[in-house]
């Protein structure tokens, strides 16, 4: 039996009219910011992102329907996330920022056996190492994303 990664028509017109959001609005708007390192000060610009993200009904789409949101579930969730993360504003403008995780101070125990799997957490994220504990014992590197 082959698989079927065929989208539902409801969560492809979802994408595209997020994508025309991204490309139309969001794009444009990232010459409005002042200053990218202190976005608070053009607060203005997610304001007016959040407005066209209403008017287009793709405003907060992880959240469920009774609560205002699109209810999209997780695989809508992971598509969209695809289509704004070519912009920082973008998610902003959804109101569809990714949790971040914060980092315990010492590792658990949990952490420990992550790294011994060559898989690290960033984040919300986690990414997998291009080696394990033992490759790095022999001397050679695993690659950080430069982020």
């Amino acid at each position: 039996m082959a698989l079927d990664f065929t989208l539902p028509p409801d969560l492809k017109d979802l994408l595209d009219r997020v994508h025309a959001y991204v490309v139309e609005d969001v794009l444009p708007a990232e010459g409005d910011v002042a200053d990218p390192t202190d976005l608070l000060t053009s607060w203005h610009v997610v304001e007016r992102l959040r407005d066209r993200a209403r008017e287009r009904g793709i405003y907060t789409p992880h959240l469920p329907e009774e609560w205002g949101g699109l209810g999209v579930g997780t695989l809508g969730m992971a598509l969209i996330s695809q289509e704004v993360g070519v912009s920082g504003l973008a998610s902003l403008g959804l109101n569809a920022m990714a949790p971040a995780t914060p980092r315990p101070a010492k590792p658990s125990r949990a952490d420990l056996d992550r790294k011994d799997l060559g898989v690290r957490t960033i984040g919300s994220f986690a990414g997998v190492s291009t080696g394990s504990s033992r490759s790095e014992e022999r001397g050679s590197r695993t690659s950080r994303p430069s982020w």
